[in-house]
């Protein structure tokens, strides 16, 4: 692994010419005219026929790969949905694009994307989208004419609808085709079926009653073959490059993980990648490891399409046409940090070729892949040298990253949050440990994964009275589970049970600085009249979450409390140079002036507040601090005149 050469980082100005590339028998005269591009969420490459499961039933796979391209060994950059499509669609791992976990994070407007790209060079670009995960308001539409997600219904008092079958995708797929196969064209198409619940119908249901896993891929690949047919028939299979590929895989139970996006062992993270280009029909297998940020490269490059970009990825090209062993050993990139943001586990990092792969965690571990796929030898201890010198290009690695670190995030609301949590995805507020505290090592309590799940669905979906037998369970083989702690305290929090909540919340504090559990922790102190404690726990919030209006509000409540008032308008400030919508704080502030004499400030503030047309106008008119203003005849003029408004 220290040998190779770190090609994380690439400029490349790639050929302008265009040609088809011909698996080493040189290239014919034929153009590449079109992408078509699929996604298969959730699926194991070892779970497929062409990867040699003798319990597959996809044939048609199968057949694809008997006319194209088997990469044996591709990686993908992390074990979740959204992070691995965006990383298809940009070429740049997680930390360069911005998408980090599926849910709290979206891809941002200045991405520059597959999609894109081809829009601008004339192509039609559409894409059909199966699962929540996917769909737009996540920022993986950029640069589509024509993204159909709209399977998703979360309207309130009804069962959301979160995916939809491969049937009815694939046949939305071919009516878009049916109108622009004379074009050129770009179609993504995103299948979901394999993504847990498994529940593969009739009659795949009964075939694979013990494995309703390979169900669900069986079932899959049964809409594919007509899919196929299609394309043969209008003449687009050998006109296109069609590429096939997973996005992550799934434990079953592997290293004692069940679903994924925790650990980063290979059953999460080693993916199916076919390829097929054009009219070349004679199969070949890849044995050189090779990974999902390549493919943006490869598509531009087999297109030939002149950009420059700086990406994580390489073209695959050199790759197909050397023997193999001849292009040199490539570096991969793997992250995982659904457990620290959801649970208050350690993040895992981990690089990868294909002779070693290193994950950093609380217990560093170092695996012989080639010898050892299954990843159960841990040579750590035995191989010190490699060991340093793997821990060494990963700080590399992430140094490099992190220089061009993106950062975005998603405004998680309560539909959105029970949705994601019926997938399995776990997502909950923000939270930093405290200082001198060390995060659990993921491995060692993966074995919580059913129950917290099981937490968490009953909790989105207002079954809070159910969840303590999940919590206690949790808590006592991880006293500081974060998500255990937290959820406790808000079930009894909303019941207004005050100490059964502080004995929860108190825990929560000792461990972690939590937006969620900071805030209820609060207004528990002020409710209970306990302000020293409360204005402690606000000036901590205000230090570690200083982007949050709420806690620069609260702190104003208690200066305010305490009559300090100067202090209580400079907290009420920062709040609205954060958040300049909330009407609460214009009142609060609008007070404080008041109290000290400042009618003119306390009048802006009411202005201000009454023409945004925020909150109820009618507060100013009853509290005596307002009426006993001398200019209280304006205040009755503006709320009169935004009444009529």
């Amino acid at each position: 692994m220290c040998c190779s050469k770190n090609q994380l980082f690439i400029f490349f100005l790639l050929l302008s010419s265009l040609f088809i590339l011909s698996c080493g028998k040189g290239r014919d005269d034929n153009v590449l005219q079109n992408i078509i591009l699929i996604t298969l969420d959730t699926v194991r490459s070892d779970h497929l026929g062409c990867y040699d499961y003798a319990k597959a039933k996809t044939p048609n796979l199968d057949g694809f790969a008997k006319e194209g391209i088997i990469f044996e060994h591709a990686v993908c950059p992390s074990p979740s949905t959204v992070p691995s499509h965006a990383t298809i669609m940009t070429g740049l791992y997680p930390p360069g694009h911005g998408v980090r976990v599926t849910g709290r994070h979206y891809l941002p407007d200045n991405a520059t994307t597959l999609a894109e790209i081809l829009s601008a060079k004339g192509f039609r670009t559409g894409a059909v989208i199966s699962g929540f995960p996917l769909t737009r308001r996540f920022g993986i539409n950029q640069g589509f004419d024509f993204y159909e997600d709209s399977f998703y219904d979360n309207t309130p008092g009804r069962v959301s609808i979160i995916e939809r079958s491969a049937k009815e995708s694939i046949g939305i797929a071919l009516k878009w085709l049916s109108q622009n196969k004379d074009s050129r064209f770009f179609l993504w198409l995103h299948l979901f079926d394999p993504h847990s619940d498994y529940t593969p119908p009739a009659p795949f249901d009964r075939e694979f009653h013990d494995a309703p896993y390979d169900g669900e891929i069986a079932y899959m690949d049964s809409q594919l073959g007509p899919f196929f047919d299609k394309l043969k028939e209008w003449d687009l299979f050998d006109r296109s490059l069609i590429i096939i590929a997973g996005d992550h895989g799934e434990g079953l139970g592997d290293h004692g993980e069940m679903e994924h996006q925790y650990l980063i062992y290979n059953s999460t993270v080693m993916v199916p990648l076919l390829l097929r280009a054009g009219n070349v029909r004679e199969a070949k297998k890849i044995p050189e490891l090779v990974g999902l940020v390549d493919i943006f490269p490869t598509v531009l490059d087999m297109l030939g399409i002149k950009e420059e970009l700086v990406v994580d990825g390489e073209s695959l090209r050199n790759i197909i046409e050397a023997p193999p062993g001849r292009t040199g050993e490539r570096l991969y990139y793997i992250e995982s940090l659904s457990g620290e943001i959801s649970l208050g586990w350690s993040p895992l990092y981990s690089t990868m070729t294909g002779n070693w792969k290193f994950i950093e965690a609380p217990e560093p571990e170092l695996y012989r892949i080639m010898d050892d796929p299954s990843e159960l030898q841990n040579l750590a201890l035995k191989e010190p040298e490699m060991l340093e010198c793997s821990r060494k290009e990963l700080a590399q690695t992430m140094a490099e990253l992190l220089q061009r670190e993106e950062k975005s995030g998603v405004k998680m609301d309560e539909e959105t949050m029970r949705d994601l949590a019926s997938l399995g995805y776990i997502s909950a507020g923000s939270f930093k440990k405290k200082d001198g505290g060390s995060l659990k090592d993921p491995k060692k309590y993966i074995h919580l994964e059913k129950e917290i799940v099981a937490l968490y669905k009953l909790f989105l979906t207002n079954q809070k009275d159910k969840i303590f037998p999940y919590v206690e369970t949790i808590l006592k083989a991880d006293s500081e589970n974060r998500l255990a702690l937290l959820y406790a305290g808000t079930a009894h929090y909303e019941k207004r049970q005050y100490p059964q909540a502080l004995f929860y919340l108190d825990r929560l504090y000792q461990y972690y600085q939590d937006e969620i559990g900071n805030e209820m922790l609060i207004r528990i102190y002020i409710e209970q009249r306990n302000l020293d404690r409360a204005i402690e726990v606000s000036e901590s919030s205000v230090e570690f979450f200083p982007d949050k209006p709420q806690f620069h509000t609260l702190k104003g409540m208690l200066m305010a409390e305490n009559k300090r008032y100067g202090d209580a308008i400079e907290s009420f400030k920062k709040s609205l140079s954060i958040d300049h919508s909330n009407p609460e704080v214009y009142y609060y502030i609008a007070r404080c002036y008041a109290i000290t004499g400042d009618e003119d400030s306390s009048m802006e503030a009411i202005r201000d507040s009454l023409m945004k047309g925020l909150g109820q106008p009618g507060i100013y008119l009853a509290d005596p601090v307002f009426r006993n203003m001398k200019r209280f005849h304006e205040i009755e003029r503006l709320v009169d005149q935004r009444k009529k408004s």
